[in-house]
């Protein structure tokens, strides 16, 4: 959960959209610590106990965010949601980063899955 700043939430701002959407409350878990893709996998089974879930993400983080969620035991399914155009440069490092994310958050699945237990 991104707080840019006190008026800046994603994961209320996600919550009240699936609200107005009539999806039942008791079925929307935020994460507002989960700063990273894995803390809020990890988040989504060590606090809240998820075995199975939506995944709703920017579509170069799915990929990585179901990985993780697999190797924890969520049966997880991911929606893109990219409703805005990206400009080239700005696209581009973002899946660049990705590459040094996807390395990291496997060791780390890895780490907490043999080492933790989880």
């Amino acid at each position: 959960g991104d707080h840019k700043g006190d008026s800046y939430s994603e994961t209320e701002a996600m919550e009240k959209y699936l609200l107005e959407h009539n999806v039942p409350r008791n079925l929307i878990f935020r994460d507002d610590v989960g700063f990273y893709t894995f803390e809020t996998v990890y988040n989504s089974k060590k606090q809240f106990n998820v075995e199975s879930a939506y995944f709703i993400s920017q579509a170069f983080h799915l990929p990585r965010l179901l990985f993780i969620s697999r190797r924890f035991g969520i049966n997880a399914y991911g929606f893109e949601c990219d409703f805005h155009q990206y400009n080239k440069r700005k696209h581009a490092k973002w899946r660049l980063r990705e590459i040094p994310s996807r390395v990291k958050d496997f060791l780390w699945a890895t780490y907490y899955i043999l080492f933790k237990k989880i």
